[in-house]
């Protein structure tokens, strides 16, 4: 029905975040540890203290049955994009790895709410595919560049694949040999 097919996107758009934030310090440690001079043990230690947040998941997890799941899914996606973003304030590696931590932490409390929400919204036939598809949703979020190849285009101005023009106002796209937007 068209409510559960509205609940579904909503919820994909909200496994985009959580796939987002989810992955966002693996993605960025390299850089992160160059621009503060960081070792390798420096990221493996920042990395590791990441998985630290999996705790706060399991707290938000488990208040979701006397505060409401839906609140907490909002507190866990607007608590890992703020906190995310506050990773490019981090005057070092360790305020770095403790921003990103807790913003995992929700990012993964997200996810679980996400699943277990939508287990109850869709009808029990259909549960598989919706979540093969929250799942393929989570991977588009933890890509790091929205595109994908596109072997069947010919060059156009550089561009080899279709993308997602990175302020999310354009997708280019194959349109014969040139590519549309």
């Amino acid at each position: 029905d068209a409510d559960t097919a509205l609940a579904l996107a909503s919820l994909c758009a909200l496994t985009l975040i959580a796939g987002y934030t989810g992955t966002l310090i693996a993605q960025t440690i390299t850089f992160a540890a160059d621009e503060f001079g960081a070792s390798d043990q420096a990221q493996g230690a920042a990395l590791a203290a990441t998985r630290v947040g999996v705790l706060l998941a399991l707290v938000l997890v488990a208040a979701a049955d006397r505060r409401g799941r839906r609140r907490l899914i909002q507190v866990s996606a607007y608590g890992a994009c703020a906190l995310a973003a506050t990773g490019a304030l981090a005057p070092n590696l360790v305020g770095l790895g403790i921003s990103q931590t807790l913003a995992r932490g929700l990012s993964t409390a997200l996810a679980l709410l996400i699943a277990i929400l939508a287990a109850e919204l869709v009808p029990r036939n259909s549960r598989a595919w919706t979540v093969s598809i929250l799942a393929l949703t989570g991977a588009l979020g933890a890509s790091p560049l929205y595109s994908f190849p596109a072997d069947f285009v010919e060059e156009f101005y550089g561009m080899e694949r279709i993308a997602l023009h990175p302020d999310g106002s354009r997708l280019y796209v194959p349109v014969g040999n040139a590519a549309g937007v």
